[in-house]
């Protein structure tokens, strides 16, 4: 336990388990993003992904998070066809390739543009 945890955000606390119950609860979806993209430990990362609503947020995690496992559960989110495409295209790392390719429904025409 942190000296700081009872005087921060639960989000922000320092034991992962406390701050994916914090994600789960939370409402503010800017909050959630930060969390998405920026915390330490995946299994917050992911419960913060799995909670975003904001599309837009959803792709520009799926096509830039730095992190493999960050963009494949970012890409669970996404039904934008021709954004998966592009992902199954161009993703560097073929596991991140193999999750949009599983999302996409006209895998023929959308893989052909």
């Amino acid at each position: 336990m942190n000296l700081f945890d009872p005087f921060q955000p639960r989000h922000r606390h320092s034991n992962p388990q406390i701050r994916i119950e914090a994600v789960k609860l939370l409402a503010d979806q800017t909050i959630i993003a930060k969390v998405a993209r920026r915390d330490s430990e995946p299994d917050v990362r992911r419960a913060a992904i799995e909670r975003l609503t904001d599309k837009e947020t959803l792709i520009r995690i799926a096509q830039c998070h730095r992190k493999p496992d960050v963009r494949m559960t970012a890409i669970q989110g996404l039904t934008d066809q021709a954004v998966l495409a592009e992902i199954a295209k161009s993703d560097s790392y073929w596991r991140v390739r193999e999750k949009a390719i599983e999302r996409l429904t006209d895998q023929a025409s959308s893989l052909r543009s």
